[in-house]
């Protein structure tokens, strides 16, 4: 499995920057380029974790199995079900939680 020339480039986009959104476009495969840029990150000793993953509810199983193909050294939890479930799972302490759009304000004063 190889990701397209502009994929590379943003995974190293991702690896160079640390701290960075990435907003390809529709469809480029901004899960697989993440996800590669993580593992890159982790093999080579640093420690991109935990990562939280913002996306649309329909795009959650996407993650999921993209995090597993090019990232599966990664612990990965999808915050689902109950605020209480969701909660659970943001505390898990998974290296990469993934939540949708709009459960994440609901867990905004959560933290600390």
């Amino acid at each position: 499995m190889n990701l397209y020339p502009f994929q590379e480039a943003g995974a190293l986009f991702l690896y160079t920057a640390r701290q960075a959104l990435l907003s390809d476009g529709l469809g480029s495969g901004k899960s697989a380029t993440t996800s590669s840029a993580l593992r890159l990150l982790h093999e080579l000793g640093e420690d991109p974790f935990p990562c939280l993953v913002v996306c649309p509810k329909s795009i959650k199983r996407t993650w999921l199995r993209e995090l597993g193909q090019w990232c599966p050294a990664a612990s990965v939890v999808s915050a689902d079900g109950s605020a209480a479930a969701r909660k659970a799972a943001i505390l898990s302490g998974a290296d990469v939680v993934i939540v949708n759009y709009e459960a994440a304000w609901r867990h905004s004063r959560l933290a600390g």
